[in-house]
Order: C-alpha cells, then structure tokens, then sequence
C-alpha cells in the first residue's frame, strides 16, 4: 500500500522534498535525511523546529550538545528499555481487537493492570510512556496508566481493585476529579495512596471527553494532593498520553488524503494538503520530545508537559483542516482525540 507521502516544503532557500514516514524521529539533519531518503537538500527551518530543544542524536541514540541558550537535560534519551517497548506492543494488540467493553477484562487476564506493582517488571517511568502512548491512540475508557501509576506509587493492594485505580486530584477548594473512572468498580485513591473516605459524597461522570471520563467527587475536606515526584510522574505520562491522540489522527489524516478524491486525483497531490501533513508530522514529534524532557526533569515537568500538551492540540487540529468540512462531524471522531487531549490539559493545568 501508499506508505509514504511525499511533502513540499517552502522556506527562504527555496524548496525540498521529503518523504513523511512513520519512522521519522527527531535529529540531527544527518539523520532526517537518513529517514526520509528523498530529500533534496538541508531542510533548513524543519531542522530548527525539530531540534528547537537543542539536542542531537549521537550512536547512543541520546541527545546533548545544546544549542546556546537552551535547556539541557542531562542523559536524556528518546530511546525506551525493552520492556516498555515490548509492552505497548502487547497492549496495542488488546486494544486492537477489543471494544471499551472487553478491553479491561482482557488487560486484567493478561496481567497488565499489576505490572506498575510489580518489582520484576522493572518499569521506570520512559517504559510506562510508551504504554500510555498507545492508550491515547484508542477510543476506549480504561483506566489502565493510572492502575499502573497508582500500583507504581502506592503498591499492589490500592491498585487491585476489579476495575483498576485512579487517583482524585484536586479540583477546585470543593471537589477533586478521578480521570478514566467510569466504572464504579474503580477504586478511587487520594495522593496519599488511602481509598476515598466515607465522607466523600457527590460522584458524578463528566464525559466530555468520552476516552477520559473524569468522575468528579466533592468533599467535606481538602483533598490529599499527590507528592511532587509523583506529581511530575503523572504529568509524564498524560503527555505521552496525548502524543498517542496526535498519532491517531496523524496516522488518519494521511490515510485520509491518500483516498479522498477530488479532481479526479488523491488530494495527497495537492501542495496545500501536504503541507498540513508536514506541520503536524513535526508539531506531533515536538511533542513527543516535550513528553520524553517531562519525564527527565521532575522539577519542570509542568512547563514540559504543557508544551508537549498544546504541540499534540495543534497536530490534532491540524487533522481535523486536513479532512476538510467533514472533520468537524461527530461522525468522523476526530474530536474524540481533541476532547482527550483538552480534558488532559485542563487537569495537568489545576495540579501544576
């Protein structure tokens, strides 16, 4: 099938071309170039926006040597252990072939809702990106990151429930809210890893964002809120969130204009097109480089993940133009993604 798209690019030194692929990854220019395999000379503006952050890839696929004036982030690697590789892939394939019904039941037989508790896993943070990653490129309300996040901080027994666990973050002087808690059978834990006291009344779901319902939970006393470094941890892992939504509708938004005719041609051929395509490939990987820095620097993790949330709001957005008229439907679902990542920065934005 059509794998690649080729993209026009327009900058002061006139114009290149490239070849949009899945596997391209922020670097060096050596390593665009390696990449996209089309490209006809440097890209000068595309590398500036794609190593805005000031690293470079060297053999041991970690970046380093800022640029003058740029943050550093000491060690900082965009590639992720093994396991965390290994386990997206597996959830990927339950999420693929499961609706939001039975998606929980087959992620709890195969163990995936204990795997934060577990001490043979060896999950740091980076590998529990990639599953999150992948969880925002499904319609499907689980509450698996945060079962992992809550037995990853506070130990097996407050994430065994049946429905998984979630932690109430304070919203507000007079609620807190508990995202992916649909279900009643999902436990609700404060910051302070305790199950939700007695005292805790008026649950309600707010399903504005249908992938990530929060349940929002009023209270008769200030809400316990999460230490700082597992504060930093979640908002880790909720950019990687949103990165997968900007995957989903990247990965649509191409298919889309490799099928949609219009002129008797795809309107992958036309300039305008391609161009969107190119801005949202490079706004999705900044920010999967701004969700990687989140997980690297704890103490600035909220201006890391509010960039890396905005640069996934700006790539799904993107894809909603690129289909045209029919993007804004309810039909088509690309708000799905959009209402996902805009729930996740109304949250982050409170518990910064």
């Amino acid at each position: 099938g059509w794998r690649r798209l080729v993209s026009m690019w327009i900058d002061s030194e006139g114009y290149v071309e490239r070849t949009l692929t899945g596997e391209l990854s922020l670097g060096s220019r050596d390593r665009v170039r390696e990449a996209q395999g089309l490209l006809a000379k440097p890209i000068s503006r595309i590398s500036r926006s794609i190593n805005l952050f000031g690293y470079q890839r060297n053999s041991a696929k970690h970046y380093h040597r800022p640029r003058p004036g740029s943050s550093e982030v000491q060690g900082m690697t965009l590639a992720s252990a093994e396991i965390g590789l290994l386990a997206a892939e597996q959830v990927r394939d339950i999420y693929a072939r499961s609706d939001s019904a039975d998606c929980w039941k087959r992620l709890v037989r195969g163990g995936w809702s204990g795997l934060g508790a577990d001490p043979d896993a060896d999950l740091d943070v980076r590998a529990i990106q990639e599953i999150a990653r992948v969880s925002g490129q499904f319609i499907c309300d689980v509450p698996l990151t945060m079962t992992i996040l809550v037995g990853r901080w506070f130990g097996a027994e407050a994430a065994s429930a049946s429905g998984g666990a979630t932690v109430a973050l304070p919203f507000g002087h007079e609620a807190a809210a508990a995202p992916y808690a649909a279900s009643e059978s999902t436990a609700l834990i404060d910051g302070e890893g305790a199950a939700i006291p007695d005292d805790w009344s008026g649950f309600a779901v707010d399903r504005f964002a249908e992938p990530m319902p929060l349940r929002m939970v009023r209270h008769n006393h200030d809400a316990k809120v999460l230490p700082p470094e597992h504060e930093s941890e979640l908002h880790a892992v909720l950019s990687a969130t949103a990165v997968g939504c900007a995957d989903a509708v990247l990965q649509r938004s191409v298919d889309w204009a490799q099928t949609r005719v219009q002129f008797e041609q795809p309107i992958a051929g036309f300039q305008a097109v391609r161009h969107i395509l190119a801005d949202m490939h490079i706004a999705r990987e900044l920010a999967w480089t701004a969700a990687i820095a989140c997980g690297h620097e704890a103490d600035r993790a909220a201006t890391w993940s509010r960039m890396a949330v905005d640069s996934a709001m700006t790539a799904i957005e993107l894809g909603i133009q690129a289909h045209g008229g029919v993007g804004f439907t309810w039909e088509l679902g690309l708000h799905h993604y959009l209402r996902h990542v805009m729930q996740i920065r109304m949250l982050l934005s409170i518990n910064a």
